[in-house]
């Protein structure tokens, strides 16, 4: 899962902005709010990506488990990038 998150980044500094990798920081937290029960939509994914010259972004995703809260929490966080670099290329 490392090297989903590495590519994402270095991804899109190269496609983006003409660069390597722009990434200083990802921070990935998963929890489970129900603790110990059995619940629907209760493990949660939050990401957080540090970019150079950028405020940090955050996402967070719930889903029923963590493996699809992950994947969630990465759709949401190409979607925030595409939208913001999108809007940084056009200025």
């Amino acid at each position: 899962m490392n090297n989903i998150f590495k590519g994402l980044i270095a991804g899109f500094g190269a496609k983006k902005l003409g660069g390597g990798c722009l990434s200083t920081r990802l921070e990935v937290h998963l929890s489970d709010e129900n603790g110990h029960k059995d619940a629907l939509n209760d493990k949660r994914c939050v990401v957080e990506a540090r970019l150079e010259g950028v405020k940090p972004i955050a996402v967070t995703n719930i889903a029923n488990n963590h493996e699809q809260a992950v994947e969630g929490a990465i759709d949401k966080l190409k979607s925030t990038l595409e939208t913001k670099f999108g809007r940084l290329n056009n200025h």
